[in-house]
């Protein structure tokens, strides 16, 4: 398949290339600000945690945005498209439970450790270095994967949408997104999420609006459907629809899950709130903000169904549906909206690796417990950031289902969220056992993953069966049969990286 095969756009070159330099020039425009009212960035907190000083209500909208990233605006949509009404809601609600499920668990960290940066650096304090590597490279791997996913989706939205290169499209929009993300550490992210989701919201309640009204209204739209039922599909509207739950509803609950938990978006903001109180209000607001945006995109999945709509792959569904339904205005509107969910994301993930780089591989070990010169870290970060970026706008070779990749890359985090609340809450857990199990864990769900997505017959559910089974039972055994001494939470709340 061409990567710039012909999908017929209202939209120009030169007006596509228009929408691309708008992106670009919010990110310019919003790194000036972030730069002059930011404190100077010139230690680690600073930098990768925004000084702990961050407002709950942006660190909520911030949250909102970095989980409203390619698979939300458009996988979400794809899935509805795929397998009926049932998908519609099986994303947005197995997010929701996601974060609320996170809560208690986030609350005990960030209680017992209030100068953390990462997970992994909880973990190889409370277990081991070990344990704590094997989350660092899982959490480096799906930071990578998740950005290089968000890189293929922009050039998904701007050939489909906007009539550009695939590759090109994509690599100007990754490289625009790494360098203001590297300039200026947490604070400008969190600034560009908090208009950017602003952006999202009002932008997919436009498109679903004037979607259903130029379809003829939610009448017709039913009608529509109940044709599909009648032919080609017929569980279309059934609310359960059992094959998709098994095959899509499951899958991402399950994955969805672990999110909330094993996921260093998320803990570079439970960190960077000021108090406990204003951390929960991020988390309860992100959970309820958040649920209406898939929704919304699985609502254009389904207007796309309705209506017959055909693209090369599945996450084409998502621009061709706003593109057929709104002309160019939509197709304009449809671009800037997931372009700015794909960017905040890829930011935020970006921010992500190099906190880990510094936190998690620099410091421990090649420092090995020597001081840490805050202005050499904040270097460090911003050149692995860097490079990291760079690497995989390189690799952004071809252009693939959204719904499919997200599955694959949902494999790295089951592995490592059990053992996490484990080390969390139990005092005598066997450290060396939860090591082991993350390993047997881990490699395992990969494998059949990988196996999942080649066909072979292995079900969408077998991977995180395996892996929560595995994570679940294992350390208890080992726990039962030799207990370790009872861990002293205390040990965790000295300070470090203030």
């Amino acid at each position: 398949m061409s990567l710039d095969s012909k999908i017929v756009t209202p939209v120009t070159s030169l007006e596509g290339w228009l929408v691309v330099a708008f992106v670009a020039i919010t990110f310019f425009v919003i790194a000036l600000f972030a730069y002059k009212t930011q404190k100077k960035a010139d230690s680690t907190a600073s930098y990768f945690a925004a000084g702990r000083g961050v407002p709950w209500q942006v660190a909520c909208l911030s949250l909102v945005a970095s989980w409203t990233w390619a698979t939300t605006t458009m996988a979400a949509g794809e899935g509805a498209y795929t397998h009926g009404f049932a998908a519609s809601w099986y994303y947005p609600i197995g997010g929701g439970i996601g974060i609320l499920i996170a809560i208690p668990i986030l609350n005990r960290v960030r209680k017992v450790m209030p100068y953390g940066l990462t997970f992994p650096e909880f973990i190889r304090r409370r277990i081991g270095p070990g344990a704590g590597l094997i989350n660092a490279i899982g959490s480096v791997v799906f930071q990578a994967f998740t950005i290089w996913l968000q890189i293929v989706g922009a050039g998904i939205v701007c050939r489909s949408l906007l009539g550009l290169p695939f590759r090109s499209s994509a690599i100007i929009i990754g490289v625009v997104t790494i360098a203001f993300s590297v300039a200026n550490g947490l604070w400008g992210v969190l600034l560009t999420d908090s208009f950017q989701i602003s952006v999202i919201v009002v932008g997919m309640s436009f498109i679903c609006l004037f979607g259903l009204q130029h379809i003829g209204g939610a009448e017709t739209f039913y009608n529509l459907l109940l044709a599909k039922e009648a032919t080609t599909m017929p569980l279309v509207l059934d609310p359960i629809n059992v094959p998709a739950a098994i095959a899509y509803g499951i899958p991402f609950t399950l994955g969805y899950i672990g999110y909330g938990v094993i996921e260093q978006n998320v803990w570079g903001r439970v960190w960077s709130v000021r108090t406990k109180k204003d951390f929960l209000k991020a988390c309860v607001g992100t959970s309820l903000a958040w649920i209406p945006i898939p929704l919304m995109s699985a609502i254009i999945g389904m207007l796309g169904l309705a209506m017959n709509v055909q693209g090369e792959v599945g996450t084409d569904v998502i621009p061709l549906t706003i593109m057929t339904l709104l002309g160019k205005g939509g197709a304009v509107v449809g671009a800037i909206v997931i372009l700015f969910a794909l960017t905040s994301t890829m930011s935020s993930c970006i921010c992500s690796i190099g906190t880990h780089i510094v936190v998690d591989f620099y410091e421990p070990y090649i420092l090995k417990g020597k001081k840490a010169d805050e202005k050499m870290n904040v270097k460090i970060g911003r050149w692995t950031m860097a490079i990291m970026g760079i690497v995989m706008v390189i690799s952004t070779a071809r252009e693939m289902s959204l719904m499919y990749i997200n599955m694959f890359i949902n494999c790295v985090l089951p592995p490592l969220f059990i053992p996490f609340i484990y080390a969390a809450f139990w005092k005598k857990v066997n450290k060396k056992g939860l090591t082991l199990t993350m390993f047997i864990a881990m490699v395992g769900n990969v494998i059949l993953s990988a196996m999942v997505l080649a066909g072979t017959g292995v079900g969408a559910n077998t991977p995180y069966i395996y892996s929560y089974a595995v994570s679940f039972i294992l350390p208890i055994i080992i726990t039962a049969v030799k207990p370790d001494t009872p861990f002293d939470y205390a040990l965790l709340g000295k300070e470090f990286h203030v």
